[in-house]
């Protein structure tokens, strides 16, 4: 079997759904330390570890004048952008060569960061026996969430396989499940790379199912002498294939192929579902190998739903437009772009909890493409809505994003949502995505 992935000449797709279950950090005073921070933490790029091997990085917090090794993760990401796994089929594994590299990924919980320390802290045995020692702060402004001590020791192993650090997410390959002390995941067995059923565990209630389906279209509208068509979810067909279970996150790599007439270019294709103890993400990944802005109309785009459990729906605060009544090309002529505004949100409230999504438009395109739209459960299948965008009779849900991407370029785009979840029915949702991160190098002895 060969080790190389099949990629689409024109476009690569992976549905991006992100879920975090938790609670947000109350607000501080400007100067005041925080006590942790309640998400994963995730450093990729031209960090001080680049060209160090990877089994090698340890990680230490300073707790109440005492040390403790804390977990960490490092997940080497290969040339094409796929994470290297090493379990299921061998699609990716051994793809990369154990080095930190720039597109390598290290990652730590937030829970763990520790107390302030000085040099004076750190043991002297310590500076004799690493190899490399740094000191890194995480903090937001003038407010510090915690410090850790990362080194590079002599020799290592795979803190995955280390009994000391148990991983935090289970995956049952059989049952197709993942499962966490806060949330449990159910993969869609009749298509696995849609989002699947996810439920809440209170530790002294019963499970609380929040999202029971999803629905996906991309819409190509194209010139006169094409047909439009969308891709919707009956297209393509998936399977969980490769896997990779670590001590903070586990990696499930959901192999893509197209049915029907799409079957013909026999395409794979990976959606890499990322899983931490309160939060997971589905990736999405666009691709296009041609200048879409030439070919692609007005109304071309990305139409993502989800459905709640029946008599569960939310009240929605948000400031997400509603989707327009007015065709698209009379939207892209006002050209507000995403760019104009830094966050997109939409907040949702019951009494048994609340939630928070935040679009995320790839960075690139945010000058070029309008906000994305929010389409209400009122607007599925009904008119005006389908007058302009007859992709919509057919495509249901409770609620709804539409992204418009006609004015993107030739390149590869990022775009997705990141959830929020608390069990409080007033959460106030804040802080998520703002570490800022500063390394200092300790001189040896």
């Amino acid at each position: 079997m060969s080790n190389n992935r099949k990629m689409s000449p024109i476009f690569t797709i992976g549905l991006l759904f992100s879920v975090l279950f938790g609670i947000a950090i109350p607000s501080a005073s400007l100067g005041v330390a925080k006590p942790g921070y309640p998400y994963p933490i995730i450093l990729k790029g031209r960090l001080p570890i680049v060209r160090e091997k990877v089994t090698r990085i340890r990680a230490f917090s300073f707790i109440d004048k005492a040390w403790k090794q804390i977990p960490l993760q490092i997940d080497e990401v290969n040339e094409i952008g796929d994470y290297v796994l090493e379990g299921g089929l061998p699609f990716t594994k051994d793809t990369d060569d154990g080095i930190f590299d720039l597109n390598d990924e290290l990652v730590i919980r937030g829970q763990d960061l520790g107390d302030p320390f000085t040099q004076a802290d750190i043991p002297s045995a310590w500076k004799a026996k690493f190899t490399k020692l740094w000191k890194v702060l995480f903090f937001n402004g003038t407010i510090s969430y915690g410090e850790v001590l990362i080194v590079s020791t002599p020799t290592g192993h795979r803190f995955w396989n280390d009994a000391s650090f148990k991983s935090l997410v289970a995956f049952n390959r059989t049952a197709e499940e993942v499962v966490t002390p806060l949330y449990r995941y159910e993969f869609k067995h009749s298509n696995p790379v849609l989002l699947g059923e996810v439920c809440l565990k209170p530790k002294m209630d019963k499970e609380f199912l929040i999202l029971s389906k999803s629905s996906f279209q991309m819409i190509f509208n194209l010139p006169w002498w094409m047909p439009n068509f969308s891709l919707e979810d009956q297209d393509f067909k998936s399977s969980i294939e490769s896997w990779q279970v670590g001590p903070i996150r586990t990696i499930i790599a959901v192999g893509v192929k197209f049915k029907a007439f799409l079957s013909l270019f026999n395409l794979h294709m990976f959606s890499e579902l990322v899983f931490y103890e309160n939060m997971f993400q589905i990736p999405t990944v666009i691709e296009f190998a041609y200048d879409p802005s030439k070919y692609l109309k007005p109304g071309s785009g990305l139409a993502y739903s989800i459905t709640f459990p029946p008599g569960k729906e939310w009240s929605i605060d948000t400031n997400l437009k509603d989707l327009p009544e007015t065709p698209p090309e009379q939207i892209l002529e006002k050209m507000e772009t995403a760019a104009q505004i830094p966050i997109f949100y939409a907040v949702g409230r019951r009494p048994e909890g609340s939630f928070q999504v935040k679009v995320r438009v790839d960075e690139r395109a945010r000058s070029v493409v309008p906000p994305p739209f929010l389409i209400r459960k009122f607007m599925f299948g009904k008119e005006p809505w389908t007058l302009t965008r007859n992709w919509l009779q057919a495509f249901s849900g409770d609620l709804g994003l539409f992204l418009d991407i006609a004015n993107v370029r030739k390149g590869t785009y990022n775009f997705g949502l990141d959830l929020l979840l608390s069990l409080k029915p007033d959460e106030s949702f804040q802080d998520y995505g703002l570490v800022q991160i500063e390394w200092n190098h300790i001189p040896k002895l």
